[in-house]
């Protein structure tokens, strides 16, 4: 949950690949959260496993990328390794545009899944990315 008053985001994880945040004036990060169980766990064992929550700050004006394995995730590669080209990816990407900007954020997408995945005919997991860009505060 990204809560835009308090400037912060609230995660955590079922095992899914880290958050990756970029600040206004700062570099790309993993947003750390604890990991759970993976979603469907409680509904298959019948016991009730918590989730835990994390806040984390979150400035105005920055990017956030959610995305899926494949898009990290390559035969002979570390996982680890290619979840920090994806931020070290996100951080070149120029700041001059409103992060909210949806073309901003179409070429931003395109140009990320374009440098991770560059065959997509014969790369053979799926891919999902989503960027939110958080709007400064006007006024």
């Amino acid at each position: 949950m990204i809560d835009q008053e308090a400037r912060e985001a609230t995660l955590c994880s079922a095992g899914h690949m880290p958050v990756i945040a970029r600040p206004p004036d700062g570099p790309a990060h993993r947003l750390t959260a604890p990991v759970g169980v993976p979603l469907g766990v409680n509904e298959l064992s019948g016991a009730a496993v918590p989730f835990e929550e994390t806040t984390q700050p979150l400035p105005p004006g920055s990017t956030v990328a959610l995305y899926t394995d494949g898009l990290v995730e390559r035969p002979g590669t570390d996982i680890e390794v290619q979840i920090d080209v994806l931020a070290h990816t996100l951080d070149g990407v120029s700041r001059e545009d409103a992060p909210t900007d949806p073309d901003t954020l179409d070429a931003t997408a395109a140009h990320l899944v374009g440098s991770l995945v560059p065959d997509t005919a014969t790369h053979a997991d799926d891919v999902t990315l989503l960027l939110l860009g958080l709007p400064e505060p006007q006024g």
